[in-house]
């Protein structure tokens, strides 16, 4: 998943401390929150002072408050999508956090398998997929546990906001470095040395589609998702923004789909009472909950 970058940068604002540049920091604060609903605070200021620099170098811009005005005067979303990438960044790693697919694997594959034998469409939702390792190593956990999924309707949708961690996603080569957490025999299984590199079986390719979404913009699933992996990203919404997120989840899962979050997340908003905690920082739809409401 795409997080923003919790470590601080001490060396100074290339942009001073006077009240304008602190004003200039809110303005940009406000254009991101808007565009894709992170919420960054002034402890972040010399963080993205120095990373920015790199943004209005490659314009030929020289400073921040001229980068803003770049930014209003434009109607090319191409920059603003720089932006977002310059402003988070990838914490991830294949396998994080092994006790979510040690559940998904003998918890809920079980009925996913059999109800997909019986000719349902199953979809299963990597949101904020960063790079695209959670929902290889999601493809991983299906693959062990149901060889024959090729056979059947079952797919996984990655998203994210950052075109260049989709484009990585799409690409399915990574360091080997990324892999660690793997146990050796998957990587041996469903990996292909590529020099220094390792690229994803073509299987696991298959199951996986990449698309762009901003979480806090129309979701255009045509389907209800049987599971979600939603993992150390809610933290960096506002927290009316968490609450439509969880809204909007209750809104598109089946009754009875399960759910993953981040260790240091919890469930918000109006929605919160529909699910129930199942492991940890596992959670699924409640069926009964969920007819009440309706």
């Amino acid at each position: 998943m795409t997080n923003f970058v919790s470590q601080t940068n001490t060396s100074p604002s290339v942009f001073g401390d006077n009240t304008d540049s602190l004003e200039d920091f809110s303005e940009l604060y406000t254009l991101i929150r808007n565009e894709c609903g992170i919420d960054l605070d002034e402890s972040k200021n010399s963080l993205i002072s120095a990373r920015l620099q790199t943004r209005y170098r490659a314009l030929k811009l020289n400073s921040y408050r001229s980068y803003l005005r770049y930014l209003h005067s434009t109607s090319d979303k191409t920059e603003m999508e720089e932006l977002i990438s310059c402003v988070t960044t990838n914490v991830t790693s294949f396998g994080r956090e092994s006790h979510h697919f040690e559940f998904f694997e003998s918890q809920v594959m079980p009925d996913l398998m059999s109800r997909a034998k019986r000719g349902e469409c199953i979809r299963l939702w990597s949101a904020g997929c960063s790079n695209g390792s959670e929902p290889y190593t999601i493809a991983c956990s299906v693959l062990e546990t149901f060889p024959e999924v090729a056979k059947y309707d079952f797919k996984i949708l990655a998203t994210d906001i950052d075109k260049y961690c989709l484009q990585t996603g799409k690409t399915g080569e990574y360091p080997r470095e990324q892999v660690e957490k793997l146990p050796s025999r998957i990587v041996d299984s469903w990996f292909i040395p590529t020099g220094n590199s390792l690229r994803v079986d073509p299987q696991l390719q298959k199951l996986v589609q990449f698309n762009s979404l901003n979480l806090l913009k129309p979701w255009p699933m045509n389907r209800k998702l049987d599971a979600v992996f939603c993992r150390n990203v809610i933290i960096y919404f506002s927290a009316d923004g968490q609450a439509d997120i969880f809204s909007n989840l209750a809104e598109h899962m089946k009754p009875g789909a399960h759910l993953f979050i981040g260790h240091s997340e919890k469930i918000s908003g109006r929605s919160g009472p529909r699910f129930t905690n199942v492991d940890r920082t596992t959670y699924q739809f409640d069926v009964g909950k969920a007819a009440r409401k309706n």
